[in-house]
């Protein structure tokens, strides 16, 4: 549906299964959940690719993620949650074409050592956070939209886009504020059901 929908940048949150393959999940707990059982530990792909979500949808292996990405040359994907540059980038050998998220400066040196283009760099927003990724000219950052309601988050992306670093937002679905952020030099936000066709 997003594809058909014009959405280049999709965004996946990635597990490891216990047999070490990589799958679309925010978190086990959640993936039990709303594939009707109760747990939060780990399971194996097979077991992964048997469940259905809400009881209709199949979810998305490592195996499923290359084969869209490979059918799909224009998508970008975005990933979250796992904070290993070496897996990704064996599971899914597409480094010109993955934005990965990541929390800590160790993190994202190794993904860029690995050959990863687009490594993103996530701050929580305080100044010094923004003092970072100026001091260390890291050119692709993530961050609550929290911080935009503030006047040094305006100041912060004003000066980045000058910069021509780029800002992934997480996470809004209030329109008015995707629109003024963007005008203002936001890159890019998370969000869950902005109509890209009202939009851009």
């Amino acid at each position: 549906y997003a594809i058909e929908g014009g959405y280049r940048f999709i965004e996946l949150d990635l597990l490891e299964t216990t047999d070490g393959y990589l799958v679309a999940g925010h978190d086990w707990v959640k993936f039990h959940k709303i594939t009707g059982h109760t747990g939060s530990d780990p399971i194996s792909l097979e077991e992964f690719r048997s469940r259905k979500i809400h009881g209709m949808y199949t979810p998305l292996s490592e195996i499923e993620i290359r084969g869209i990405l490979q059918a799909n040359p224009d998508l970008i994907l975005v990933t979250d949650k796992i904070q290993d540059p070496g897996a990704v980038i064996n599971a899914l050998p597409f480094k010109d074409r993955i934005v990965m998220e990541l929390f800590t400066l160790a993190d994202y040196q190794e993904a860029l050592d690995l050959g990863l283009r687009y490594p993103m760099y996530s701050i929580d927003g305080s100044a010094a956070s923004f003092e970072t990724v100026f001091d260390r000219r890291i050119p692709l950052v993530a961050f609550h939209a929290t911080a935009l309601r503030r006047p040094e988050g305006q100041a912060f992306i004003r000066r980045l886009h000058e910069s021509r670093g780029c800002a992934f937002v997480y996470s809004s679905n209030e329109e008015a504020f995707i629109e003024n952020n963007l005008a203002l030099g936001v890159t890019a936000f998370f969000s869950d059901n902005w109509n890209l066709a009202q939009g851009r």
